[in-house]
């Protein structure tokens, strides 16, 4: 497996949405992001898809997110977290990041299946990972979304819910 960077983002000042696109072949995709922070404590980081519409990337926000996700926990018992025609899924369940506590940051691994087949839904597998303020204060969640709309889309988008995205890298590359 070999991986060709199609995309990349570095946040170094508040900004409220993250696009990753340029899918643009049936192949196997996936998103990276490290060292993401936000503006507020206790937030929440939201995913949902992109497609172009007539030369502009849009971020889909209708009703078709469907999503489930396992978290385990350092400091407390392991919960699941799913959903049924939302409005997007929401980056490590149920559980928001924070920016009370200097390193506490959020990181993630995506892999995007049928983006580019606009005979299909939009798939996605999830790994993320939140570091808390203190040593015990880690969990991990694994799980994915399906975008129930057949059409084609060109990409991802990462914004915050009641919040903006104030640090991280993000990037997109294409499986080979």
């Amino acid at each position: 497996m070999s991986l060709v960077q199609v995309n990349t983002a570095t946040i170094t000042s508040a900004t409220a949405d993250v696009q990753l696109d340029g899918i643009n072949t049936d192949d196997v995709y996936v998103v990276f992001a490290s060292g993401v922070t936000i503006s507020v404590n206790t937030a929440y980081l939201q995913l949902r898809v992109t497609k172009d519409v007539t030369g502009t990337t849009t971020t889909q926000t209708t009703a078709n997110y469907d999503y489930a996700t396992k978290t385990l926990k350092a400091n407390t018992s392991f919960s699941n977290f799913s959903g049924v025609n939302q409005t997007r899924k929401y980056v490590a369940g149920a559980e928001p990041i924070s920016n009370d506590v200097a390193g506490e940051n959020e990181n993630f691994l995506f892999y995007l299946y049928n983006f580019n087949n606009a005979s299909e839904y939009s798939f996605v597998t999830c790994e993320e990972m939140i570091i808390g303020s203190t040593s015990t204060n880690l969990q991990g969640d694994i799980g994915g979304f399906v975008y129930t709309v057949a059409e084609a889309h060109n990409g991802f988008s990462i914004s915050g819910d009641s919040c903006t995205i104030t640090g991280g890298t993000f990037t997109l590359y294409k499986v080979i």
